[in-house]
């Protein structure tokens, strides 16, 4: 059985995700191996940091192949700035949270 996850460890895909408030006009960066239940745990209010923006909307999601790589792209974004990043990569994320920012 550990020699099984030991295998499912190296095939595990994560994600770095990009969630937007319209309730407070901000992003969010994060990165997850389960982006579905993580967006769930937003909107739950089971975050601190995202609680005051309840709901949150799924804007971008990057796949990575392991999580220290996740966790290095995460913090690249967010030391950019989340709305820059994505204009630096053409990213067009009006037409998905549905007017101009």
């Amino acid at each position: 059985m550990e020699l099984l996850k030991a295998v499912l460890y190296w095939f595990m895909e994560y994600v770095v995700y990009i969630l937007h408030s319209s309730i407070s006009s901000r992003f969010y960066c994060g990165q997850t191996d389960d982006v579905a239940k993580r967006l769930l745990r937003h909107n739950a209010g089971m975050v601190k940091t995202t609680k005051p923006g309840i709901p949150w909307i799924k804007v971008w999601t990057i796949p990575i192949d392991s999580r220290s790589e996740a966790l290095k792209l995460e913090r690249k974004i967010k030391s950019r700035g989340i709305k820059r990043y994505m204009i630096d990569c053409k990213f067009n994320y009006e037409e998905i949270i549905g007017k101009e920012m």
